[in-house]
C-alpha cells in the first residue's frame, strides 16, 4: 500500500497508528503526525561477474543505465531517491513483490538491486552485497492522526515500537 494511501483513513480515524516509509514526494504531515523510527540501510546486491563486483563501496553513478530489479513494498521511493541524489540514470528492469524472486533473479543475472541489509542473511551463490555512495536508507515512521488524541492502544504501540527498534540505524 502506497504511504499516500492512508490520508483517507486517517482523516476519518479510521487507522489509529500505521508503519509508513518515510517520502519527501509531498507534505505528508499535513494528514498526519509522524515519529521517525528506523533508518534501514539499502546495499547494491548483485553477481560477483559484474564489471564493478571488486568495488567494496559501489558509486550509485556505476549502475546509471544498469538494468535494476525493483521490489514493491516500500522500497522504491529510497531507490528513485538515492538516483537523483547520485546524479545516476534509474533503469527499471523488473519489479517483484518478493526478496527471494529478486535474489533468484539476480542470481540469475538479470539485474541489479537495492535492498535492504535486513533481509540479506542469505545470499544465493555468486551474489555479493555491498554499500553505496552515496549511501541509501529507508526511513520507517510511525503515523498517527495526532499525537495529543492518540488512543491508549495507539500510544502503547508507539511506546513499544520505539523500545523495540528507538530511532537507530541498521548500520
Amino acid at each position: 500500500m502506497d504511504v499516500f494511501s492512508f490520508k483517507i483513513p486517517f482523516q476519518d480515524r479510521s487507522i489509529d497508528v500505521a508503519l509508513i516509509i518515510a517520502t519527501d514526494k509531498e507534505p505528508i504531515d499535513i494528514a498526519y503526525e509522524t515519529l521517525p523510527l528506523y533508518n534501514e540501510e539499502m546495499l547494491a546486491v548483485f553477481r560477483d561477474d559484474k564489471p564493478f563486483a571488486d568495488q567494496a563501496v559501489l558509486p550509485v553513478q556505476m549502475l546509471d543505465q544498469h538494468p535494476m530489479i525493483i521490489c514493491k513494498g516500500g522500497y522504491e521511493v529510497p531507490i528513485v531517491d538515492l538516483f537523483k541524489r547520485a546524479g545516476a540514470e534509474l533503469q527499471f528492469g523488473f519489479v517483484v513483490h518478493n526478496v527471494n524472486t529478486c535474489l533468484s533473479m539476480i542470481e540469475q543475472g538479470l539485474g541489479t538491486a537495492l535492498l535492504p541489509a535486513i533481509s540479506l542473511s542469505w545470499l544465493p551463490p555468486g551474489v555479493k552485497a555491498v554499500p553505496t555512495n552515496p549511501k541509501a536508507y529507508r526511513n520507517i515512521e510511525i503515523a498517527v492522526p495526532s499525537l495529543m488524541e492518540a488512543s491508549p492502544a495507539a500510544r502503547l504501540f508507539i511506546e513499544t515500537a520505539q523500545q523495540l527498534f528507538g530511532h537507530r540505524s541498521s548500520d
